[in-house]
């Protein structure tokens, strides 16, 4: 399962070199959009630098984790989670569903903040031997570990670390400050995207789809 988000941190040391594939897929969509009306395509697109000003409804500032956790995380009585607290700090719940439930976290060795996902069993999960491994693996573990190989993609978050227990499963991802979910950008919005913004949010999906098959 791939982890999408939408990083308001956009890597300006790649954005020169990614520069002439986003404006040919910007050029492709827009010829697409104005076909019916003849409108003549702008000498200069609007850029993500262009939009970065804009108020995003987050907090600037990190704001620091505690470091005492939920009691109510059931996994973490474990025995087996020593080795996971031992190395990170959990804190608020991010979000929670069908997927599991994801927390704010930080590694205690360098206070990097990381989002962690909690997969409760059940008994239907599947395993798979990923390429270069030579045991089985959790097929979301497995998947994540594939996608985090180099060369990487901007636009999945990245495996750092991962706990299997009993009852659970534990995947420790990086977290990009500030971030939110394309649901939360929505919301921000109003309910709906403004054309330049959904064209953005495409451009990415269609950039890791071509990442995903050829590298």
């Amino acid at each position: 399962m791939m982890d999408l988000v939408w990083d308001m941190d956009y890597h300006r040391s790649q954005d020169t070199a990614e520069m002439p594939v986003f404006t040919e897929l910007q050029a492709e969509m827009w010829d697409l959009d104005s076909e019916a009306d003849d409108t003549p395509m702008p000498e200069k697109f609007t850029t993500y630098q262009d939009i970065q000003s804009e108020d995003w409804d987050v907090d600037d500032e990190v704001q620091e984790v505690p470091t005492l956790h939920p009691a109510c995380l059931e996994f973490l009585s474990d025995p087996k989670a020593q080795r996971f607290l031992d190395l990170y700090t959990i804190g608020n719940l991010l979000g929670s569903g069908g997927f599991g439930s994801v927390y704010e976290g930080v590694r205690r060795k360098d206070g990097q903040q990381v989002a962690i996902k909690h997969i409760r069993k059940d008994g239907s999960e599947l395993y798979i031997t990923a390429p270069g491994e030579t045991c089985k693996l959790h097929l979301e573990v497995a998947l994540m570990q594939m996608l985090s190989k180099p060369p990487h993609c901007q636009y999945v978050l990245q495996l750092v670390d991962w706990f299997e227990m009993d009852n659970s499963l534990l995947l420790v991802l990086e977290r990009p400050i500030p971030c939110m979910d394309v649901y939360e950008l929505l919301l921000s919005e109003g309910g709906t995207l403004s054309e330049v913004l959904a064209k953005m949010i495409m451009l990415q999906v269609i950039h890791l789809s071509l990442w995903s098959l050829f590298g």
